[in-house]
């Protein structure tokens, strides 16, 4: 299928090549071969070509639109923001550019700006899923986790098996101290999605910060059977065995996050403490 799809971007640009070499100044054909370059994952492309067909035509706010998009996929969120800007003064009713100017200011941490754009898109489409849920994300950033609860609820009254929101939801109940409504939410992301890897450690995390290690441990290890390269969840279950005493298997762990990510401070300096432990046993028993 993805073959197929690649074949058909290239005979579609190739399309478009013959009627820009034959009519270099079709405006029309730059955005539609910037299209297909944006549908290959192309953005460089993507945004010559567009801004090609700004040069022909400076009032064609698809073309700001989709440019926009562009810049926001290459993560340059100031570009996108302008871009985006530029088609709300050329189509001010394109709801479309409010939520997606919301994203770049979000992704660039302007949250205020970032929530004031979600809201305004909202209050033209108060059903959209997925205006609630990044306006929640937004609030999550900025520190306001009551709003974001009150927003990712609102997307789940709209769309019950959004396993994502249920999963943002959750962190928003962790990050307020609300360990039990956490770990329901992780609990029903689970549930919705059996191979849901941020969900399981995600749980592990709350299951330990309630004392549950054992069950913290069973999440962990189901995130590793998913993903054995993740060394957050190798560090968050050996956090889970030390708080059982258990540091062979802490310090095992701890090792074993090391080597996946040498950079990871947390899993040296508990791989440190944890053959610390070892040693003071092994000295006691010694000593007996």
């Amino acid at each position: 299928m993805g073959d197929n799809n690649f074949k058909n971007y290239e005979e579609v640009i190739a399309g478009f090549n013959k009627i820009l070499k034959n009519n270099p100044t079709d405006e029309a054909a730059y955005i539609l071969r910037g299209l297909a370059y944006q549908d290959k994952g192309s953005y460089d492309k993507v945004i010559a070509d567009l801004t090609k067909a700004l040069e022909l035509k400076p009032d064609d706010a698809s073309a700001y639109f989709n440019r926009g998009n562009a810049y926001y996929y290459k993560g340059k969120y100031d570009c996108a923001v302008e871009d985006f800007t530029k088609f709300l003064e050329l189509k001010p009713d394109g709801m479309e550019g409010y939520f997606n100017r919301g994203n770049a200011y979000a992704d660039k941490g302007d949250y205020d700006k970032a929530i004031a754009d979600f809201t305004k898109f909202l209050t033209a489409n108060p059903e959209d899923v997925d205006g609630y849920a990044n306006r929640g994300n937004t609030y999550v950033d900025k520190g306001d986790c009551d709003k974001a609860i009150a927003d990712y609820t609102k997307a789940l009254e709209l769309d019950s098996d959004y396993v994502d929101v249920y999963n943002n939801r959750g962190n928003a109940y962790y990050y307020e101290g609300d360990l039990d409504s956490a770990i329901a939410d992780f609990t029903t992301a689970i549930k919705l999605d059996s191979n849901n890897l941020e969900a399981y450690n995600n749980r592990g995390l709350a299951y330990t910060d309630k004392g549950k290690f054992d069950e913290a441990i069973i999440d962990f290890t189901k995130a590793l059977k998913l993903d054995e390269q993740d060394s957050t969840a190798y560090y968050s279950r050996g956090v889970a065995y030390a708080a059982k005493d258990d540091y062979v298997n802490a310090a095992a762990d701890f090792k074993r996050a090391v080597k996946i990510n040498p950079n990871h401070i947390e899993a040296r300096m508990a791989l440190k403490e944890a053959r610390k432990k070892i040693a003071e046993v092994a000295s006691e028993n010694i000593n007996r």
